[in-house]
């Protein structure tokens, strides 16, 4: 378990920059802020959301399919159904 309240994830292949900039930018225009960590050293390509509220997270999965439509058939496949006070 984790004491942190933060995912971190890769976009694309490791060190795919571009593809990393080009999801967050999609994700600020849907309103979900994001931080890109794609510069930085160790985790190039990578974006770092915090897990919130049911309905945040719901908003950031939506946002995340809309942003990486061609992911799979269907967009981003995410089976991510975790209440945050679970976590705690």
């Amino acid at each position: 378990p984790s004491g942190a309240n933060f995912l971190l994830f890769r976009i694309g292949a490791p060190g795919d920059v571009e593809a990393a900039r080009a999801v967050w930018e999609r994700l600020v225009a849907h309103k979900v802020l994001v931080r890109d960590f794609s510069g930085w050293p160790g985790v190039e390509g990578c974006l770092r959301v915090t897990v919130g509220t049911r309905a945040e997270n719901d908003a950031f999965l939506a946002a995340l399919e809309a942003a990486v439509p061609d992911r799979s058939p269907s967009g981003v496949q995410l089976a991510v159904d975790v209440d945050p006070q679970d976590l705690l």
